[in-house]
């Protein structure tokens, strides 16, 4: 505040200086440039009058009754007035510079960095550069208001049309270079369905594809599907476009370099396609890319793990195409333990009774799980492992507090065959059962039989 009133007292005094001295200055000098013309120039038409009264067969009509020469009074004249305005215009010009002086002071004050101790305050007769256009177009029009200068007001309007039009310019190339960026057509992956993952079973996942100018016919994509292999396991593919496949579902690979920016995701599978004539993916938008079959953990803590994120990432994209993805969020939930342990959404005595009562015996591994899972189970033989683990809490069928294979093993392999009677339970009941009863024990089979898909 303190420089800033300073600022203003010093202006008020230099302006009231600068007005008491240039305007008597500027009208003392001009009035004697006149005076001093003027008697010059009647010396010189002084003599070129006496040239023409001795001129021979002159017309009369060139003087007037005094016999003053009349293209002499015609001339000084003109030349008189040519005067007036030639100081009328060098003074506002004298006065255009010491507004352009206000001005440059102006522009100061309002700059709350400006150096007071260092400010030149020295007048030059020059105007400042215009580095602000829409200060220099207020001060000019104050100053041309003060003058009444129609002229001064058409240069400035000039000078800043200059600058608006190189300033416009220069903004619109900014932008057409933004915009060309941002308006670069994208081709675009995302999950297309809405699945859950529920432990100890298989999840698909569908993976959709898209171009935003529809266009089917390009080069082709490469692409990354990543997961957490703490949560997730690859199982299998199927409905994977085959138009142009080259790498088809290559891994899972550690992601050591962390293409997804996500620590936690820390292993992917690879695909690309590659067209040779550029018509790839040849059918119409969006489509179905792949579908990707993952089993989940069952050993996940739900209390600490809720989700799991499955990211898309390119590996490079057709040219002039940008890449987009939605990335998806995986939710995890509970599954309530079931006799289908192949995961082919059936329970059945071949299978998942005998799986059972091999897991039963102690077998594990291929051992257990050896011609004995569905054809069109897409779980692995130690996800089927996992799941009947997590299954211990109903594979206690007779509830005795132990799972046997005479006792529990054999009780649901007789149920997966249909036995209904008393044959059920004969001879397969723990001495420490306290689930004894045929209606008790195939209660307990039916309520964990797995719901129809």
């Amino acid at each position: 505040m303190y420089f800033h009133n300073k600022a203003k007292n010093i202006l008020n005094l230099k302006v009231l200086t600068l007005l008491l001295l240039l305007i008597p200055t500027y009208a003392l000098s001009d009035q004697y440039d006149l005076q001093t013309q003027s008697m010059q120039d009647a010396t010189e038409y002084k003599a070129g009058v006496e040239a023409v009264d001795n001129e021979a067969g002159h017309s009369a009509d060139l003087f007037d009754e005094n016999k003053t020469a009349v293209v002499y009074k015609h001339y000084r004249g003109k030349k008189w007035s040519d005067y007036i305005s030639e100081a009328r215009s060098h003074f506002r010009m004298r006065l255009r510079e010491f507004f352009g002086y206000l001005r440059r002071i102006r522009i100061a004050l309002k700059d709350p960095d400006t150096d007071w101790d260092n400010f030149d305050w020295s007048y030059t007769g020059k105007e400042p550069d215009e580095d602000n256009p829409d200060d220099s177009n207020g001060d000019d029009s104050t100053g041309d208001d003060a003058t009444g200068d129609d002229s001064t007001a058409d240069d400035t309007t000039g000078d800043d049309s200059i600058s608006d039009d190189s300033t416009a310019d220069d903004t619109t190339g900014d932008d057409s270079n933004s915009n060309q960026d941002d308006s670069s057509p994208i081709q675009k992956v995302s999950v297309s369905n809405q699945p859950t993952g529920l432990l100890g079973e298989n999840v698909e996942i569908d993976v959709a594809y898209n171009a935003s100018n529809d266009n089917n016919q390009l080069s082709g994509l490469g692409l990354r599907i990543h997961f957490d292999s703490a949560v997730l396991t690859f199982n299998s593919l199927s409905d994977v476009l085959q138009q142009d496949i080259i790498v088809n579902g290559e891994g899972p690979v550690n992601d050591v370099e962390d293409f997804d920016n996500n620590p936690q995701t820390d292993s992917y599978i690879t695909f690309g396609w590659a067209s040779l004539f550029n018509n790839w993916p040849n059918r119409e938008l969006p489509s179905l890319l792949l579908k990707v079959t993952f089993g989940v953990s069952n050993s996940t803590d739900l209390n600490t793990v809720t989700s799991t994120a499955i990211n898309l990432t390119d590996i490079t994209t057709a040219a002039g195409y940008q890449f987009e993805s939605e990335d998806y969020v995986l939710e995890l939930a509970e599954t309530e333990s079931t006799w289908d342990f192949d995961g082919n959404g059936d329970a059945d005595a071949l299978t998942d009774g005998l799986i059972m009562m091999r897991y039963s015996f102690g077998l594990r591994g291929e051992d257990m799980a050896n011609k004995a899972m569905a054809a069109n189970s897409q779980m692995s033989v130690s996800q089927v492992e996992e799941r009947l683990s997590g299954a211990i809490k109903i594979a206690d069928i007779d509830n005795d507090g132990d799972v046997d294979a005479l006792t529990d093993g054999l009780l649901l392999l007789r149920h997966l065959f249909a036995v209904d009677d008393e044959t059920l339970t004969h001879g397969a009941i723990g001495l420490k059962a306290s689930r004894k009863t045929k209606v008790a024990i195939k209660k307990h089979l039916n309520k964990h039989m797995p719901k129809k898909r």
